[in-house]
């Protein structure tokens, strides 16, 4: 407000890493805009394919038109919230950080993004969610609005200290602190940059918490997780069990139902719409906001007593406010199970007996050296998510050290320690010379891939040195916000009845299952749709969508599916 004020920003621009997170904080955003402002300005939410303002969602109609419920009022006001290369024109955005990050890659209209973000206070949370190719591209979006005199806020729980200086210093190459003087920054902390840095400690506003944490080795035994978090709701628990992967996500699902269906506790399942479901990544649109409504509904902040299961993946360690009173996690980064812990114990209230205390039990494989998931040439491979899901299996090794070592976990005390100690390149180091030759290659692999990440995004950056008349963009290739992408959009015509009662119009298919079938592919053939169970083919390939979301359907694909990805 006092940038706005003084006129130092004409907007701001509010970044978050999903689209889920985008959504959940325009609800926030619109809010605090309408305190703030006698009269507000449009607060947009720009994530494409929802084209909304303030409290209000537009109908897309082709080819390219918005209906507004008041198309008068609307006609401005709804302008920039239209076409995703408009987003950024607008006064208060909340959306992803692609369409940041689109403002200096090699796409169309780059340009018009770049110059419409130079006025905004850029606000970029969860800055630690983003991969090597993603930072590349971050810091060239954070110099270039530096430069220009612009302002920017980065917010970050779990950054760890390499990550930061280059963030805060984008572009400059500045040599990072070492383990010792990492440590012992103070937490939190406000680090300001303009003429000169400054750096300001804070006392954290948030009530500390000891955390429990337990480890099992029941990462490929699903039914033994099920026993357990089955167990725990039936004492009045609202219990959260997060898995790497969808798969592992929908198998202990199943395993959980089945159980509770022997044991008269199909009243503790969560459910959407009265369906049992887990929540994870690979629903409709429409179903997955539904989902995220019931899932803050039945273990969130306004909560009612009883006891609940709900399995997810890392869709739920973000954004969504979850007040969990236990919770069972897959191993990952520890700045990972971090964020992720952040949904247990969440707000003052009493707690089931038995639960007073915040425990968490870390799922981990039944065979304790992860070294066994290395080649000789260093390459991991995909076991339950990791070595695919988190690649880098050091992060993981010093991860697992540090819950055996600290069996309880002192938030926000020790977050500073716990990040350092997982993520800073002295410990991954010793790690990888502890292991011998394959954990060497390994950093060898991990340390390539990140650089050639780095690499593949300089390549696609906007030469800012060139007049704009000079430029000349690629016409065929496809230039991401992330690596990886390549998802296909199936289109159903007419729309089939969803799981939870809502018109199912497109689906997204992940590119492994897609390589193969042709680009100009649009339309799901085959269909059947009954009873909220979808069936239908799209490149010779089967699929089903039903209250588990989407997946192969493997009764029907002569193709085999190895799938174990997020």
């Amino acid at each position: 407000m006092s940038l706005f004020e003084a006129g130092r920003v004409d907007g701001l621009y509010f970044v978050l890493p999903t689209r889920s997170a985008a959504t959940q904080m325009h609800r926030r955003v619109y809010e605090a805009a309408r305190r703030a402002f006698a009269t507000p300005t449009a607060v947009v939410l720009a994530v494409p394919g929802y084209p909304r303002v303030d409290d209000v969602q537009g109908e897309r109609l082709p080819p390219f038109e918005v209906l507004w419920p008041d198309h008068g009022r609307f006609r401005f006001r709804g302008w920039a919230a239209e076409n995703p290369k408009r987003f950024l024109a607008g006064c208060i955005v909340v959306g992803t950080v692609d369409q940041v990050l689109l403002s200096s890659l090699m796409v169309g209209h780059a340009h018009l993004r770049a110059t419409t973000l130079l006025r905004h206070l850029l606000v970029v949370d969860e800055v630690h969610a983003s991969d090597a190719y993603m930072t590349r591209i971050l810091e060239d979006v954070l110099a270039r609005h530096w430069t220009a005199g612009g302002h920017a806020i980065l917010l970050s729980a779990t950054l760890g200290s390499e990550a930061r200086t280059r963030l805060r210093a984008p572009g400059e190459h500045l040599k990072p602190p070492p383990l010792a003087e990492a440590e012992a920054t103070p937490y939190p902390l406000i680090t300001h940059r303009g003429h000169l840095e400054q750096t300001v400690a804070i006392a954290s506003d948030s009530l500390g918490r000891a955390i429990e944490l337990q480890i099992r080795p029941w990462l490929e035994d699903p039914e033994a997780l099920a026993r357990e978090a089955l167990a725990a709701a039936l004492r009045g628990a609202k219990v959260l069990v997060i898995r790497n992967t969808v798969n592992d996500c929908v198998t202990t699902q199943v395993a959980i139902e089945q159980l509770a269906h022997a044991n008269a506790g199909r009243d503790i399942l969560f459910t959407c719409s009265g369906v049992s479901a887990p929540h994870h990544a690979r629903f409709a649109r429409a179903d997955r906001q539904v989902l995220d409504l019931a899932l803050e509904a039945r273990i969130g902040k306004d909560r009612h007593d009883g006891g609940c299961v709900v399995v997810a993946t890392q869709t739920v360690q973000q954004s969504l406010d979850l007040d969990a009173d236990v919770m069972f996690s897959d191993v990952c980064p520890a700045d990972v199970l971090l964020q992720r812990l952040g949904r247990l114990h969440r707000h003052e209230r009493s707690r089931p007996e038995g639960f007073e205390k915040p425990r968490g039990f870390v799922i981990v494989p039944s065979c304790r050296d992860l070294g066994v998931l290395l080649g000789d040439s260093g390459v991991p491979r995909n076991h339950h998510g990791l070595g695919l899901v988190y690649p880098d299996l050091r992060i993981l090794e010093a991860t697992l050290r540090l819950i055996e070592k600290h069996q309880e976990w002192r938030i926000p005390e020790m977050n500073r320690h716990l990040v350092e100690s997982s993520l800073h390149s002295s410990i991954l180091a010793s790690i990888a010379n502890e292991g011998g030759r394959r954990w060497q290659a390994h950093t060898n692999h991990v340390i390539g891939t990140e650089r050639g990440h780095q690499r593949q995004g300089e390549l696609n950056l906007v030469d800012w040195s060139k007049p704009y008349a000079e430029m000349s963009f690629p016409s065929e290739e496809h230039i991401m916000t992330r690596l990886g992408e390549g998802d296909r959009l199936v289109h159903f015509l007419p729309p089939v009845l969803g799981p939870f009662g809502n018109a199912v119009d497109e689906l997204v298919l992940r590119a492994w299952w897609v390589a193969k079938v042709p680009s100009d592919a649009e339309l799901a053939e085959n269909v059947s749709s009954a009873g909220g169970v979808t069936r239908f083919r799209f490149g010779g390939m089967a699929f089903v969508y039903d209250r588990l979301g989407l997946r192969p359907d493997k009764a029907r694909s002569k193709e085999r599916s190895d799938d174990d990805g997020p």
